[in-house]
């Protein structure tokens, strides 16, 4: 009997190693569109008791304001830099699908959401507050993007 074999122990087997079954993927169907994204923006060191800025944006720009992204794209990069706050303001006021929650004196102009909200970012007198809401809208854009683009294709190969 060899040493590793002793009297009345069975030989030793591997034991399998088995995997938890993976949860089952859904199936898209038609009745899975979402029809916005929801960006909640919230700025704790800032801000630490105040409720998110909730921009409630459709999923696709307007050929329009497409149209002026793909130019924007097409700077350079020094004027893109000068066009940024310009911009971003654009695409969220062409998303826009209602006020955005959490600003207590935004009010509908009668003009619709996207041009209430840059009425109240654009005669904002105060540069503090008018950076502010550069801020905040910039991180509505940036959360609509993460959002929407695909991250398969921004991930390693």
């Amino acid at each position: 009997m060899s040493e590793t074999q002793q009297a009345g122990s069975a030989p030793a087997t591997p034991t399998e190693e088995v995997a938890p079954a993976a949860p089952k993927k859904k199936v898209f169907s038609k009745s899975d569109v979402k029809r916005f994204v929801e960006a909640s923006v919230i700025l704790p060191s800032l801000y630490p008791d105040f409720e998110p800025w909730v921009f409630k944006l459709r999923l696709k720009l307007s050929s329009e304001a497409d149209k002026r992204r793909q130019e924007y794209l097409s700077l350079s990069a020094s004027k893109r830099a000068v066009k940024a706050n310009d911009q971003v303001l654009d695409e969220i006021c062409d998303l826009l699908l209602e006020l955005p929650s959490g600003f207590d004196d935004l009010k509908d102009n009668g003009q619709g959401p996207g041009a209430s909200w840059r009425a109240y970012v654009e005669t904002t007198t105060d540069p503090i507050a008018r950076q502010l809401l550069d801020i905040v809208t910039e991180g509505a854009d940036s959360l609509y993007w993460n959002s929407i683009l695909p991250r398969e294709f921004r991930s390693e190969v």
